[in-house]
């Protein structure tokens, strides 16, 4: 098994095995990548190591098996990329996995297996410019759009986040289950609209 659909979809600090620290998987061949035996290996919890607004550490707990579902995540978004000003991405961790890799190709000085992790998401993206007075509003982009669904490298998470449903919004699909087995207990327990929740220490 080759790495081309992880390498297309993630953005990950450097490949394992390569010469130089800054081989990453945006400027190699997808061939070149090979995860070891063929296998995935799956994880239920991650935990994310953050500083608090008290500058202690603290961490948090990301769940994929967990009926409350622990598993909403925030990632510092390029400057190039903000999307009505806001610096911030937002996502659902769907799972949480790693494989051992093996660089094959230019410049490669060793064939031992490395450990990459990476964490298959669904993004969420902003409703509508922002407006302080109010919460911000999220949503699912359909799951047909190529940009719902990707990977992302844990060590872009910056904390676990709390994102509501807005219920007076209705479900996103009133009747049956939805169209994409994708998503985590599959759409039909999408929402058409969310908030991010703010949260404040004194």
């Amino acid at each position: 098994m080759n790495g081309n659909g992880l390498m297309s979809n993630s953005v990950p600090p450097a490949l394992p095995g390569g010469s130089s620290p800054n081989t990453s998987l945006d400027s190699i061949n997808s061939q070149s990548v090979l995860f070891k035996h063929d296998r995935m290996y799956r994880h239920k919890v991650m935990h994310i190591n953050y500083t608090s607004y008290d500058v202690r550490r603290d961490v948090d707990f990301i769940s994929t098996g967990t009926a409350g579902r622990c598993n909403d995540v925030m990632v510092l978004a390029p400057e190039t990329v903000w999307i009505y000003g806001h610096p911030f991405w937002y996502a659902r961790v769907l799972g949480i996995y790693h494989v051992n890799v093996v660089y094959t190709g230019e410049g490669n000085t060793n064939f031992l297996p490395r450990r990459l992790d990476f964490l298959w998401v669904r993004w969420y993206e902003l409703e509508d410019r922002l407006d302080m007075s109010r919460l911000h509003r999220l949503s699912f982009p359909p799951t047909s759009d190529s940009h719902s669904f990707g990977f992302l490298d844990p060590d872009d998470v910056l904390r676990a986040c709390h994102i509501i449903p807005v219920y007076q919004e209705g479900l996103a699909c009133q009747i049956g289950p939805g169209l994409s087995c994708c998503g985590q207990e599959h759409d039909h327990t999408d929402w058409n609209s969310y908030n991010v929740n703010r949260w404040v220490v004194f």
